[in-house]
């Protein structure tokens, strides 16, 4: 099998391990699997509007009314008026959505930091690049989707 093929079938595994540990994740926090995406990205990009949640999860509007509601009414995240339009809101996580996103991502962080030690600084550079092509191809519209 070519090397090209067999790349693409690890990404195609790599995509269906991270929806396992996403699940498995949602499921521990009695969360459903998009409030816990949700979580995952309120905790990780502090401070977004209704709109670019809803942006980065591709979502509708008002299905992202009903997650920041289900995230809020879990002690997850909370809405704080902005700073410079007080008629908008930004939706936060609380130190427990932080806490709970923490429990999940750290120990993978870790693992995945372990698995690029032997690599050399180039070919990491090599792995992002690719990494980051593949995420503006699979979400070209999707805002911060290669942040």
């Amino acid at each position: 099998m070519k090397a090209g093929k067999r790349v693409l079938q690890q990404l195609r595994a790599l995509a269906r391990a991270y929806e396992g540990l996403l699940d498995a994740s949602a499921g521990d926090m009695r969360l459903n699997r998009t409030d816990r995406r949700a979580l995952e990205v309120v905790a990780s990009y502090s401070g977004l509007t209704a709109g670019e949640l809803a942006t980065r999860l591709q979502i509708t509007s008002g299905a992202t009314t009903r997650v920041v509601g289900d995230l809020v009414k879990a002690g997850l995240a909370t809405r704080v008026e902005d700073k410079e339009d007080r008629r908008r809101m930004r939706i936060e996580a609380t130190p427990a959505g932080e806490a709970a996103h923490r429990r999940t991502w750290e120990p993978l962080a870790m693992r995945l930091s372990d698995l690029l030690e032997p690599y050399s600084d180039a070919d990491r550079e090599t792995v992002l690049g690719f990494l980051l092509s593949a995420s503006q191809a699979l979400a070209p519209d999707r805002t911060g989707v290669v942040d």
